[in-house]
């Protein structure tokens, strides 16, 4: 039984198997891409001068809520 010779082949295996390592190897670099991002955006300081006014702003600790009024 020996293969059509039509058939097209990726380094002798099957086309759909390079679909998969494609898919997977996006998948990959997607995933460790987001993590080093990760890791960059928690060791950033909050006051870091390179950033937007509207982004450092939305980096500032919200004010505590006064408990004042809440029953004990």
């Amino acid at each position: 039984m020996s293969l059509p010779v039509a058939e097209r082949t990726f380094f002798g295996q099957p086309r759909a198997l390079a679909t998969l390592f494609f898919t997977e190897m996006w998948e990959r670099f997607s995933y460790y891409g987001m993590r080093a991002i990760l890791v960059l955006y928690l060791i950033t300081p909050p006051t870091a001068s390179h950033l937007p006014a509207a982004v450092s702003a939305s980096r500032t600790p919200m004010p505590q809520r006064s408990t004042a009024h809440m029953r004990p």
